[in-house]
């Protein structure tokens, strides 16, 4: 940020989530001591660090400001060290575990910083589902981690859904698992919606009663995307663990719902595109099915482009990312929805003990053993076609080889599997649900060998982990985290990823010699000298480390009212009026001219050449943090007029610098602008402000102009949506829109604004002027129209 102290106006400059997502602004004592507002910021700088290096205290210009300024501070920047690859082993010796571990500098005083924290934490795990209601893997980890967390002293809420169809939509009730208490919202039939406010109203009474130090979420899906926000916006971390490709991809696995043709079942999709997913994913399924109409196509190419925009705000907005698989990771930074200093890699912990004291019985036949559910995704059907292709073992007398299949039964994917199995004369056994607790009893004291067959990418199944710690060979595809977490012929076995016949190969192998099956089934995990899988105390270290640099980064983003001020000090400054202007600097690399006075896009400017030779791309303002800065800075200035009896107007400024109206999330921002003016007027008793809308009675004395206004600097050629229809979404919210006027003749204007056509934007003011006057004469607020001029020798004859 740069800080004017004389000015009650802050200019909002980075895009750093970590560092502005929670930004409050306050007002502050000037440097000189005078009563002027100014703003006291404690942050930390947190640039992208190198690989290995802590940052040096003496490259810290920006640590002489407390000593130079008193009263401005700025925390020391955090040394960041990053870790990563196959190479790299951590504390635990559990290998391949890729963390940002924030250290002291030289000189730290701010003992949050560390990522540390000792005593009770608050913790609030958000997941779509949790045991015994779902037993998929991301609910299963999430339950292990709830009673970790509670073993370990802190307190733990967990926020969860059921589809209760009889029950009222969005009904919170209580459960408990143990003594890890369960808030269970009701979410019947809501299965491709992603925002759901009723779901953020719910979470946000939540946080408000728990008041939890941070907010971990296993999935979002079936939830509500946007109560990431409701969480960022109370100063609150959000961590989220990747468990799939759910925010990537709409439906969760890069699995197609239609291929090239009828025999192409569920292809595997190579990457995220708008067309693409309406074309072969959602309107074959949700669409209308009229011949030859590409309405369905337009309207869900539309559809998907809106959920990804909102997807990367949201991910924007997330403080940590953490990927239980290393593929999962880099897919996730190639595609572009997170930087790699964003997102780490750590692998799941568990209960070993749950694991312990498998018995075999002896005698019986080579078992092999299915878990999950019997989705296509999971790749059943491949499994009991490579069964019907696996001869009886060599050794005469030796019992027929046998499939056992454990897993929820799902209606008619359950029938077409078993009319799958019943086609092909293999005998299956159809074992059913089991709780997870009893997975050595009822499930592999019973199988000589697991398979875990998806044909989607899966990313670092759980039951691979936990056979390999049961001492049970694992069959597995080639990719992914799949291959990831075995090693062909080291500690289990892989075949071609989506081909039945190559895993036929292996499975026979390990009926005709069934010792050396078990022998290679006993080496158990790749990446530890004993075999074991990682322990959930080794987990749950590393899991409130993270949970400690998260804090640590949220706090030190924080304004500290009065800091370093007495309790005199406090009390005089709070009187003083918080900000009423801030400019975003939505889009500053983006224009459409190249004036003669522009310092970034003239003929003579150097600034863009200088940004591509730094490697550095075009800035644009995540609009989860814009939509942050604007909720907080009315909140503010509602504090404050409650607390002094006092209004004042408000505004907000894009940016200055390129032309605004080309930021693609610009009506977004019109958007917020009125919902927040609404919101301040309603707290103030002012009404509405809507043309034909009375004010309402209030205590508070509205002065002039009172509530939150754009200020707008344009170019005037209203790029995108044409001076009409932006004439029609601005008015109403605008205090004053300026246009840039460089000359009074075509020849100096279309001079001095190169690429501008005079007589197209003079015709541009007078729409916006006759849209201005049509308005105010229904009552609207009326809007000031403004020529901005530079002076210049090209223009210094034209002027009155």
């Amino acid at each position: 940020p740069l800080i004017n102290p004389s000015r009650a106006s802050l200019r909002v400059l980075t895009s750093h989530p970590l560092l502005l997502a929670n930004m409050v602004l306050v007002a502050w004592p000037s440097i000189h001591g005078s009563t002027s507002p100014c703003l006291g910021l404690k942050a930390s700088l947190l640039g992208p660090p190198s690989p290995n290096t802590h940052v040096s205290t003496a490259a810290q210009p920006w640590r002489g400001w407390e000593a130079r300024m008193g009263h401005l501070f700025v925390a020391s920047a955090i040394g960041m060290r990053m870790a990563c690859g196959r190479s790299c082993r951590n504390k635990f010796a559990r290998g391949r575990h890729s963390i940002a571990c924030a250290e002291l500098n030289e000189g730290q005083t701010d003992k949050a910083a560390t990522g540390h924290h000792h005593g009770e934490l608050k913790v609030l795990l958000v997941i779509h589902g949790y045991p015994p209601l779902y037993n998929a893997g991301s609910e299963v980890y999430t339950q292990t981690l709830a009673r970790a967390l509670q073993q370990r002293g802190h307190s733990v809420v967990v926020f969860c859904r059921e589809e209760d169809t009889i029950a009222p939509y969005f009904r919170v009730r209580k459960d408990h698992d143990g003594p890890v208490p369960l808030h269970i919202i009701n979410i019947p039939n809501l299965r491709d919606r992603y925002r759901v406010e009723e779901v953020d109203r719910a979470l946000g009474e939540l946080m408000d009663e728990f008041k939890p130090d941070v907010v971990h979420s296993g999935h979002l899906n079936h939830l509500s995307t946007s109560l990431v926000q409701e969480v960022t916006r109370r100063g609150i971390p959000f961590i989220y663990t990747l468990h799939d490709f759910w925010l990537l991809c709409p439906r969760g696995q890069f699995l197609q719902f239609v291929g090239d043709g009828p025999s192409d079942l569920w292809p595997v999709c190579d990457g995220q595109e708008d067309g693409k997913c309406a074309e072969r994913c959602y309107a074959p399924r949700m669409g209308s099915g009229a011949p030859g109409s590409s309405t369905d196509v337009q309207y869900w190419t539309g559809w998907v482009a809106d959920r990804m925009r909102h997807i990367k705000s949201i991910a924007d907005s997330v403080d940590l990312f953490i990927a239980p698989a290393q593929h999962l990771l880099e897919r996730f930074v190639r595609d572009g929805l997170m930087p790699r200093s964003k997102v780490t890699y750590l692998d799941y912990g568990f209960d070993r003990s749950r694991y312990a004291g498998r018995c075999r019985k002896e005698g019986e036949p080579f078992t092999f053993g299915y878990i999950g559910t019997h989705k296509e995704s999971k790749g059943v059907q491949h499994l009991i076609e490579a069964f019907a292709r696996v001869a009886p073992p060599a050794s005469a007398g030796t019992p027929l080889p046998r499939l056992r299949i454990f897993g929820r039964t799902m209606a008619q994917s359950t029938d077409a599997l078993q009319r799958l199995a019943s086609r092909l004369a293999c005998e299956v056994q159809w074992c059913g649900e089991y709780r997870n607790e009893r997975i050595v009893p009822d499930v592999f004291n019973h199988v000589d060998a697991i398979v875990v067959p998806s044909i989607w990418v899966e990313n670092s199944p759980l039951v691979i982990h936990e056979a390999q710690q049961a001492g049970v060979l694992v069959i597995t595809a080639d990719t992914g985290g799949m291959a990831e977490y075995v090693e062909h012929e080291k500690n289990g076995l892989l075949f071609k990823h989506r081909d039945p016949e190559a895993l036929a190969a292996q499975m026979q192998r390990c009926v005709d010699d069934p010792e050396w099956a078990d022998k290679l089934g006993s080496k158990g995990y790749l990446y530890s000298d004993d075999g074991q899988i990682p322990s959930v105390e080794e987990h749950l270290m590393e899991i409130e480390h993270l949970y400690g640099l998260a804090i640590a980064r949220r706090a030190s983003s924080q304004v500290e009212l009065g800091m370093g001020s007495t309790d005199d000090q406090k009390d005089q400054f709070s009187e003083a009026p918080p900000f009423w202007r801030i400019t975003l600097d939505t889009n500053p690399d983006d224009c459409n001219l190249t004036c003669d006075m522009c310092e970034g896009f003239s003929q003579y400017s150097t600034v863009a050449q200088e940004r591509s030779e730094q490697g550095l791309g075009r800035r644009r303002m995540d609009p989860a943090l814009m939509e942050s800065v604007l909720h907080q800075h009315v909140d503010l200035n509602i504090q404050w007029s409650m607390r002094t009896g006092k209004c004042q107007a408000l505004e907000v400024i894009p940016s200055t610098m390129g032309e605004p109206l080309l930021y693609a999330h610009f009506e977004r921002l019109l958007e917020w602008v009125r919902m927040e003016d609404i919101r301040l007027r309603d707290a103030l008793c002012l009404g509405s402000g809507l043309p034909g809308a009375p004010p309402r009675q209030c205590a508070l004395p509205p002065g002039p102009w009172v509530g939150l206004y754009l200020n707008l600097t344009t170019n005037g050629t209203f790029p995108r949506l044409g001076a009409a229809r932006w004439a029609e979404l601005i008015l109403p919210v605008a205090s004053d829109v300026k246009i840039s006027w460089n000359g009074a003749t075509k020849t100096t204007q279309e001079g001095i604004m190169r690429g501008q056509d005079f007589g197209r934007v003079l015709d541009n003011v007078l729409i916006f002027v006759r849209a201005r006057d049509e308005l105010v004469a229904k009552g609207g607020r009326r809007c000031r129209l403004t020529f901005q001029l530079t002076f210049l020798e090209e223009n210094f004859h034209e002027i009155p």
